[in-house]
């Protein structure tokens, strides 16, 4: 004996052949089924009554709201007609008769409408009413009864009646009219103290829901256009009703109200005959939980119990069985559509509530009430239709059962056991299965083709496990002989594999890391973070990412870029995500390099063009001082007056052209950010046309042709300039022997895509042509490439028309180059023209210099400067104090602040600059005005003054008065 315990027998489960299963599972239905169907019929009766009370109850409230909706859909549609007559203006509060003409016809063909008002918004109104024995029994016409003549039955008579409180304050003009409103039967005043139109409902629901759009926009929201008062008691005739109302403004920018009373007793009516099922019940209630139409009771009526109920709380009716479903309503579902039973009075009803819209902001609620006993012997004869069907079918489902149980079991046997065949892999053709089961018969036609497709799937299978291998091998020696660092990171951040290049780099051996996470290496903390996150965005967002960082590698820092891509399984969850690593260390400094190169080369242009033009200035320059030297050398007192004027006017002409040469170095030197405004293409370059002569060699010509018309365009100043400069510049460079450089602007329209991208409009077209040699073959194709030229090394860089290209298309324009069949080459730039200018200013005559008093500290370093600044503000009528520096004049203000008006500061001075000493100087006195003068060009001072502390800044040369008049204008303000 060993001591072993027996082994366990397997579980043994009692089985059964498919016939005797078909057999127990028909009897088993047969039971279930007939038991399900008793017991059904026995617990269907409330079922039964549900679904026949529901549909009762869906056509009690189809009906009402077609009720509803027959009552407030015509005044739906006069709104929309109202407002789109008081856009177009054939509505206006001014002519009372005209506003009877067209409302008249309306209220005849609307029975539901008791009164219809225009109004405006300063209180006028004109009303039109229905004269019948309602309107007769109004208040507002107690005093005129016995005046006014009995409604004829079935007449359409009608009374206005007119308010004007901004002229006739309290008074009212009544006029009853004859059917058709052609002749007057009465007129007569009232006083109506304290009525105002705009304190009404429908005036100020209108009003509140004004908007002045226009007619189509309104149009396309005309449902919205009504504004629906509470209902209420109306202020004519004292019955229930509600107003619509519309505010619109007609083409005089007036605002007119038309506003419609309907009568809401055709509801009360209504409910009243309305009755779902014999004691069924329907009555509607307002957002409120006002009465508005009583329900019918199954006892006789009390008129006068219902009338009283309308526009009464619920709570307070007579309707015992509303009032308690309104109450288990507003506590169990407040404000819900719906069919629910409740119990009233010990027995079971079925209740319903659905919301009417009457308009925006305003519904009505209807509610139908169905008690259970109408609904009972309906039920009771369905279940014992139900009961009997039931029976007769299952007596024949159990003889079909036991029939179909014999045809069965054999093909399913069969079945059976060639499913185990294929589920062991025993792939041999068996003998085909006989049955004429449709069903089992695909069955065997299935298997069959379940075979041969695992025949040909393990086939396949054979032949992709093989090549994977392969591939994964190929993957692996490329992984692994890269320079590049490849690794395969879970989501956790674990490394799953890195290839040999990870050690030389980081001094991890590639078993050294996997395995391990990206915080566990001795990775720096920063770099270690930036991953973590990088991987987590990657597998957050479910997109390829890419990460630069630094590594300090054993060879020292160097700059890498990964990429990171996601693996997912067949189910697309994500397994991992691979980063490959390169080291860009080189690429970088590249093009560090480059933007440095491209740099000096602009910066070399723009030395060359500054070189060239300084010659030229400078020419002009000893011409300016020969003129001005000679002319003060001749004046004398032994000369004339008048030819002593004639010296001083030239020596001033020369100051004004050398200001404006001044000018334009410092335009064309200055460094800003490029600003977009409104210039005018042609004045640009004929302002520039003297500087651009000086930079052409003798031999060369540089004519212009001005535009037709003034072409204005959006752009910055600086840009084109630099656009005309090197346009000009290339030009010239095609003309080694001399030649003509032809400059025009002119517009043009391009009706379609026909000039590069440009859409279709109005362009501004800049020409320069000139006569040279013009472009050779393939030159035209790579002309505004970066470094591409056709001059020698030491003549040019390539830059200029590279950035020409890019300061056109920087501003929506184009630029192309051609020869010209006459010889020499064209550059041609379209820019589109600007529309939307502002206003041009209608400047006034210049007036005579301002003189005024005060006191002004000057602060100059040049002696001349300073003595000249003085004698032209003494003789404006102010008090100069003189001083020869920043520091003299703080020292100065800081003991004679509270009398000095202004300060007068040089930018440039020793010691302490201007800005400097208008700093300190705020320190002392914060209300101070300074007002500033430099050589700089004004846009140039403008971006170098903190206007924090600068009132205004004067270029110079300034005449004395450009200066009186702004130290006028800043003492003004």
């Amino acid at each position: 004996m060993t001591g072993e315990a027996p082994p366990t027998p397997p579980e043994q489960h009692r089985t059964f052949s498919v016939r005797l299963g078909l057999l127990l599972a028909a009897a088993t239905l047969v039971l279930l089924v007939s038991g399900a169907l008793l017991s059904v019929s026995l617990l269907s009766t409330r079922t039964i009554a549900q679904a026949v009370a529901l549909p009762l109850m869906d056509d009690a409230v189809q009906e009402t709201q077609m009720r509803l909706n027959a009552l407030f859909d015509p005044i739906r549609r006069r709104i929309v007609a109202d407002y789109a007559a008081v856009r177009h203006g054939t509505l206006s509060a001014d002519d009372p008769r005209a506003l009877k003409d067209a409302f008249v016809p309306e209220l005849h063909a609307l029975p539901q409408v008791g009164s219809m008002m225009p109004g405006d918004a300063a209180g006028r109104q004109f009303l039109v009413m229905r004269y019948d024995e309602a309107a007769r029994a109004s208040p507002l016409l107690a005093g005129q009864v016995a005046k006014l003549p009995a409604p004829r039955p079935g007449a359409r008579q009608f009374f206005t009646r007119e308010v004007r409180p901004d002229t006739w304050g309290e008074g009212s003009r009544w006029t009853l009219w004859s059917e058709d409103g052609s002749s007057v039967l009465a007129a007569w005043e009232l006083p109506m103290p304290g009525y105002d139109p705009r304190t009404r409902p429908w005036h100020q629901v209108a009003m509140v829901r004004f908007q002045d759009v226009p007619l189509p926009d309104a149009l396309a929201q005309a449902d919205q256009l009504a504004a629906w008062t509470d209902v209420y008691t109306l202020y004519t005739t004292k019955a229930p009703g509600i107003s619509a109302s519309v505010a619109a403004r007609d083409p005089s920018g007036q605002v007119l109200i038309v506003a419609y009373d309907l009568l809401l007793d055709e509801i009360a009516r209504f409910t009243a005959a309305a009755a779902p099922g014999r004691h069924g019940q329907v009555f509607v209630i307002t957002e409120d939980g006002r009465v508005l139409g009583p329900p019918a009771r199954a006892q006789a009526d009390d008129g006068a119990a219902r009338a009283a109920s309308i526009l009464q709380p619920i709570e307070a009716s007579p309707f015992a069985e509303a009032v308690q479903a309104v109450a288990r309503w507003r506590r169990e579902r407040p404000g819900e559509s719906g069919r629910w039973p409740i119990s009233i009075g010990g027995e079971r009803w079925w209740s319903g509530f659905s919301a009417f819209t009457v308009g925006a902001g305003q519904r009505l609620w209807i509610g139908v009430l169905v008690p259970e006993r109408d609904l009972v012997p309906a039920a009771r004869t369905g279940q014992l239709a139900i009961v009997s069907i039931t029976l007769a079918a299952l007596a024949v489902a159990a003889i079909l059962a036991g029939l179909f149980a014999r045809g069965f079991s054999e093909p399913v046997r069969r079945l059976a056991e060639e499913s185990r065949r294929i589920t062991a892999l025993d792939l041999d053709e068996p003998a085909p299965v006989r049955t004429r089961i449709a069903e089992l018969q695909a069955l065997s036609g299935s298997l069959r083709e379940m075979r041969r497709a695992l025949r040909a799937h393990v086939a396949r299978e054979s032949e992709a496990r093989r090549q994977i291998q392969e591939r994964e091998e190929q993957i692996r020696t490329l992984a692994e002989n890269t320079p590049d660092v490849v690794v395969r990171l879970s989501p956790d951040g674990t490394f799953l594999y890195a290839n040999l290049a990870m050690a030389p780099i980081t001094g991890l051996a590639a078993d050294e890391v996997v395995g391990r996470r990206i915080g566990d290496l001795p990775f720096p903390r920063e770099l270690a973070e930036l991953w973590t996150r990088s991987l987590r965005e990657v597998i957050d967002t479910g997109v390829a990412g890419r990460v630069e960082f630094s590594y300090p590698t054993p060879d020292g820092p160097r700059d890498f870029e990964s990429r990171l891509a996601l693996e997912r399984d067949a189910s697309g969850r994500i397994v991992s995500v691979v980063a490959v690593s390169r080291d860009i260390t080189e690429r970088r400094q590249a093009v560090q390099r480059q933007a440095e190169l491209e740099a000096q080369l602009r910066q070399a242009q723009k030395l060359e063009a500054v070189g060239l033009l300084a010659g030229g200035v400078a020419h002009d320059f000893n011409n300016l001082l020969q003129v001005i030297g000679g002319s003060a050398a001749l004046i004398s007192p032994q000369a004339t007056p008048a030819e002593n004027a004639e010296l001083v006017q030239a020596i001033r002409d020369a100051v004004l052209r050398a200001s404006q040469m001044t000018r334009q170095l410092l335009v064309f030197s200055r460094r800003q950010q490029p600003r977009k405004e409104a210039l005018e293409l042609g004045g640009l370059v004929a302002s520039h046309l003297a500087m651009l002569r000086r930079m052409m060699p003798e031999g060369i010509t540089l004519s212009f042709e001005p535009p037709a018309n003034r072409l204005h365009v959006m752009a910055d100043r600086g840009s084109l300039e630099q656009v005309l400069l090197n346009l000009c510049v290339n030009a010239r460079d095609a003309m080694p022997g001399g030649g003509t450089i032809q400059v025009a602007v002119r517009e043009v329209r391009i009706a379609d895509a026909a000039v590069g991208q440009l859409r279709a409009g109005r362009y501004a077209c800049l020409e320069v042509a000139d006569t040279g040699m013009g472009f050779a073959p393939g030159v035209i194709e790579r002309i505004f490439e970066p470094f591409f030229s056709t001059k020698p090394r030491e003549k040019g860089t390539g830059l200029g028309l590279s950035v020409v290209y890019g300061i056109v298309h920087q501003h929506d324009g184009h630029i192309e180059a051609r020869n010209r069949a006459e010889g020499g080459a064209m550059l041609t730039v379209h820019l589109p023209v600007a529309t939307d200018l502002p206003a041009a200013d209608e400047t006034a005559p210049p007036a005579p210099p301002p003189s005024g008093r005060g006191v002004i500290l000057v602060a100059e370093d040049d002696a001349q400067v300073r003595s000249l600044a003085t004698r032209v503000l003494e003789r404006g009528g102010y008090t100069v104090i003189a001083t020869t520096d920043g520091a003299e004049a703080v020292r100065v203000f800081r003991e004679s602040a509270p009398r000095v008006d202004l300060i007068f500061l040089d930018v440039l001075m020793p010691g302490l600059g201007g800005f400097e000493a208008a700093r300190r100087c705020r320190e002392i006195r914060s209300d101070i005005p300074v007002l500033f003068a430099s050589g700089y060009a004004a846009e140039s001072l403008a971006e170098r003054v903190d206007f924090a502390v600068a009132s205004e800044a004067l270029p110079k040369p300034y005449d004395p008065e450009t200066l009186l008049r702004a130290v006028r204008r800043m003492l003004d303000e």
